[in-house]
């Protein structure tokens, strides 16, 4: 079983204690999202691509698709062009993984 298939069925199982509607239930519904949303982070996400202007310059910026936070832009100037790394890492600071591929 892998992150993925382990976080559906934690995910149906979620929804069906909801459903019931049981308020005994309340620390185990609560430990089950806790679950759900930590194996969220660990299934791999590719970064956000944002273009710096409408007019693609060259310039953009790769966000983390959990928290938003820069990982990787493309500086341009009259000279150069050259990525900037911010978090080239297999997670970033949030927990999220990250699909580089």
């Amino acid at each position: 079983m892998n992150n993925q298939e382990a976080r559906g069925i934690l995910a149906n199982l979620y929804s069906s204690i909801l459903t019931d509607g049981d308020p005994a239930c309340k620390r185990e519904i609560e430990a089950l999202r806790m679950a759900i949303e930590t194996l969220e982070k660990q299934i791999p996400k590719k970064p956000i691509r944002i273009d710096k202007n409408k007019e693609f310059d060259g310039n953009w910026k790769k966000l983390c698709p959990l928290c938003g936070c820069v990982l990787m832009e493309r500086i341009t100037t009259s000279e150069s062009s050259y990525p900037r790394y911010y978090n080239y890492t297999e997670h970033c600071r949030c927990g999220q993984a990250i699909d580089w591929e």
